[in-house]
C-alpha cells in the first residue's frame, strides 16, 4: 500500500499532477486542511481509504472527505498519530495527547 504526502500541495500543485497515477491508501492532506487543496477532483484521483488532516481543516475539506467515504484522522483532535501497515491494509495507531 502507498502513502501520499500532499502536505504542501494546494490548487496549483494538484493541477500539475492531475494526470499522474496518484492512487494511495493513505493521504496526508494539504497544510492545515486549508480550502486551497484536497479538492474533490484530487480526492477522486487519489481514492484514499484514510486521510490525515492537521490542525483545524476547513469545513469544505471535511465535507469532501466525508462525501468520499474517507476515514479522517486529525492531529488537532486525535493528537500524535503513528501509521503502520502489514503491506496490504493501512492501520492508524495513536491518538495520544
Amino acid at each position: 500500500r502507498t502513502l501520499l504526502y500532499a502536505s504542501s500541495c494546494g490548487l496549483n500543485c494538484e493541477g500539475r499532477v492531475k494526470d499522474a497515477n496518484l492512487q494511495s491508501a493513505v493521504l496526508i492532506t494539504a497544510s492545515r486542511g486549508g480550502c486551497d487543496g484536497t479538492t474533490q477532483f484530487f480526492l477522486n484521483r487519489v481514492s484514499p481509504e484514510v486521510a490525515i488532516t492537521q490542525g483545524a481543516p476547513c469545513e469544505e475539506v471535511k465535507e469532501r472527505l466525508a462525501n468520499s467515504n474517507v476515514k479522517d484522522f486529525n492531529t488537532g483532535k486525535d493528537g500524535t498519530l503513528a501509521l503502520t501497515t502489514d503491506g496490504f491494509s493501512p492501520f492508524i495507531l495513536g491518538g495520544e495527547r
